[in-house]
Order: structure tokens, then C-alpha cells, then sequence
């Protein structure tokens, strides 16, 4: 009965560390929640009363805590890039919350003939010619469609990786190379005039060299130029990795019967 007892609050514990409910565990909480999730734990302890917590990381890494371990815990475990979440979900056999979520909403549609966009990754119908159907436009009342993802017209992901490899090579890559080109000239020194937001209104006005405020605005140009350069620079790389893992897949419909 005991033994029962434990188990049925550890189940409790770690349905919490699941859904990320923690923040009033206390020394004691964390501390079993952990010990089950594969984690070594220690209490140092002044007389009866618990004074330090020492853990140690399935991957070899420790922390000592010596208060307010319902915000330590949590903030040492995002640091050390650990996953309790996916830890928990897998001691209690159940999905994550996030995997949950898009069961429900898989279970709530009609997925026959469906694919998974290529390039934005969401779930739509197929065409006659198997591709994806129009998605990621606007209707903003005129009577025509405004916009679309790339990947319209393509196979879905599960069967050819077609619309990623080419939105790679016709839309990511010559952004970067522009954004590159663009931060050359920037830094150069040889930029004469600057087109710059216009404080009343949506439109943008031109600054020559000699207004008090081009060093300013220059270096603001830059930095929006790197920033931008890096984002889409490592949008190409989450891309490519993309590329290089594919394999084929299940469709939806396919899939989901499973589940």
C-alpha cells in the first residue's frame, strides 16, 4: 500500500514536470521528480531541515542549490539544454503536450488526401496532380487571392523534397546574397544617401550624407543588415539540414490511422 501510495505521487509529480506546473516544487519535490527522470540527487541537510540540493545530469553536468529551487531547477535545466518535458513524457508513455495538441487538431480534420507542405510544414489538401493546394494567402476582399506559400503546386515532403530544394536555391540563398552585397556597401564608407522610414508617414524618405543624423542612421542600417543576414543565413542551414535527413514518409491520412 505504500509503495502505491509513492507511485501514485510520483505519477502526479512528473504530470506536473510534463505540462511545466513546477514552480512551487520545493527540495524534496524536485528531488524525486528528478531521481526518476534518471538524474542523481543529494540533499545536504543543517539538522532535520534540507539546506542544499546537489544534482547531477544523466550527461555528467551538476549544480548545487542552496534555495528557491522551484526557479534554480528550472533555470539550470533550460541552460543545460535538457528536455524534461520530452524526460517526462516518456516515463509516463504518454506524447508531449505539444504532440497532443496536434493529435487533437489532426483528429478534429478530415486528412484524406493530405499532405505536409514542403516548405511551411502545415497539413493540407492535394491537387488532382498530387501537389498542395493554395495556402498562405490573404482575401482582403477584392475577389483574389494575395499571396502563397512556395510550396503550392509541390508533392508533400512525404514524398519528394522538390519544394524545399528549390526554395532554398530560388528564394533563400539570392536573399542572403543580396544581404550581403547590401552590408558591403554599407560598410564601405562610399554610401552617399540613405532611405530612411518617415516619421509621418508609411513611406520613406532619402537623407543625404550631410544631414546631422546619416552617421546614426547609417549605423542603424548596418546592424538591421547584419541581423537580417544572419537570420537568413541560418534559415539556409535549417533548411539544408532539412534536405540532407530527408526520407520518404507517410501521409497524414496513413499516419494519423495508426494513431
Amino acid at each position: 500500500m505504500v509503495l502505491l501510495r509513492y507511485h501514485t505521487g510520483m505519477t502526479e509529480m512528473l504530470h506536473k514536470v510534463r505540462k511545466g506546473h513546477t514552480a512551487q516544487f520545493g527540495f524534496v519535490q524536485w528531488g524525486e521528480a528528478l531521481k526518476a527522470l534518471g538524474f542523481t540527487v543529494n540533499f545536504g541537510r543543517t539538522g532535520r531541515k534540507i539546506a542544499t540540493m546537489t544534482i547531477q545530469a544523466p550527461q555528467g553536468s551538476t549544480i548545487t542549490i542552496e534555495s528557491n529551487p522551484g526557479y534554480e531547477v528550472p533555470r539550470w535545466i533550460q541552460r543545460e539544454k535538457i528536455d524534461l518535458v520530452v524526460l517526462a513524457s516518456q516515463y509516463l508513455g504518454l506524447p508531449t503536450p505539444e504532440a497532443e495538441r496536434e493529435l487533437k487538431k489532426l483528429a478534429s480534420r478530415d486528412l484524406n488526401n493530405t499532405g505536409t507542405c514542403p516548405v511551411c510544414l502545415g497539413v493540407f489538401k492535394r491537387a488532382r496532380d498530387g501537389g498542395m493546394v493554395h495556402h498562405g494567402f490573404e482575401r482582403p476582399g477584392d475577389g483574389e487571392i494575395h499571396g502563397d506559400c512556395f510550396g503550392v503546386g509541390y508533392q508533400p515532403w512525404e514524398l519528394e523534397p522538390t519544394g524545399l530544394k528549390l526554395f532554398l536555391e530560388l528564394k533563400l540563398q539570392p536573399v542572403v546574397l543580396q544581404l550581403q552585397e547590401d552590408l558591403e556597401d554599407l560598410e564601405s564608407g562610399n554610401v552617399k544617401s540613405l532611405f530612411v522610414p518617415s516619421a509621418r508617414s508609411f513611406s520613406l524618405k532619402e537623407i543625404l550624407r550631410s544631414h546631422p543624423s546619416f552617421d546614426y542612421e547609417l549605423d542603424r542600417a548596418i546592424w538591421n543588415c547584419r541581423a537580417r543576414l544572419w537570420s537568413s543565413a541560418a534559415h539556409c542551414v535549417r533548411v539544408q539540414e532539412r534536405l540532407v535527413t530527408w526520407a520518404p514518409g507517410e501521409l497524414p491520412e496513413i499516419k494519423h490511422a495508426k494513431k
